[in-house]
């Protein structure tokens, strides 16, 4: 059985995922710019297995989203949308 976190971290939706929680980091502490958030958006709502590895790697920092979800709506929409695209089934591939 392999283990999809490590597919993730590996493959390019993973890592992009990773390039723009970093993006995301370094902002204010405020509010997750507009063009990341669109780009997470993309990454949430990518199908297949690409979708699969970028929401999969983006559910390892949910609580870094939540913790910006504090600081703003923005943050809150994106965390959220992750969340909700779990409980759908497609965070564990269903």
């Amino acid at each position: 059985m392999r283990d999809i976190f490590n597919d993730a971290l590996n493959a390019p939706p993973g890592q992009l995922a990773e390039v723009l929680i970093s993006r995301a980091a370094r902002g204010d502490g405020g509010e997750i710019p507009d063009e990341v958030r669109a780009r997470l958006d993309r990454l949430i709502d990518a199908p297949g297995k690409q979708g699969l590895l970028a929401r999969v790697r983006l559910a390892a920092d949910l609580p870094y989203l939540f913790d910006r979800a504090q600081m703003g709506e923005v943050a809150a929409h994106t965390a959220l949308r992750l969340v909700v695209a779990g409980c759908r089934g497609h965070l564990v591939g269903a």
